[in-house]
């Protein structure tokens, strides 16, 4: 898509990372991905609103007027493959977070990373 059309464009683009036969890469997309992560920190979690993510998106750009500090992923597996790791502020919470949990330990298995400890929300649920 050139950028003519895209400044003339009202939908919403994303820079996704993806898995491809050359590694990770990013892709322009319109649709809305799956994970948001947080550079800095190295965690992905919810796209659309995550606690911790909020307030150092705020501190960022009343510090410097930029939020550079958001990367969007496809996949757990895209994530875990870069070095990210699960927000426990907003992915690894609710009746979601063992699945979660589970999809994280497998995409680790699979590429051969070591996982970080255990949360306490997992941890609580056994």
């Amino acid at each position: 898509m050139n950028l003519e059309k895209r400044e003339s464009d009202n939908s919403r683009h994303y820079l996704v990372t993806v898995i491809s036969e050359e590694g990770t890469v990013a892709v322009e997309s319109s649709i809305k991905p799956l994970l948001g992560g947080y550079i800095s920190m190295r965690k992905y979690g919810n796209p659309d609103y995550c606690p911790s993510a909020t307030r150092h998106h705020r501190k960022a750009k009343a510090e410097t007027g930029q939020m550079k500090n958001l990367i969007y992923f496809d996949s757990v597996e895209t994530a875990v493959l870069c070095g990210y790791s699960p927000c426990g502020n907003c992915w690894i919470r609710g009746d979601m977070a063992v699945t979660r949990w589970k999809e994280y330990i497998d995409a680790c298995n699979k590429f051969g990373i070591v996982s970080i400890p255990e949360p306490k929300v997992i941890s609580n649920t056994k």
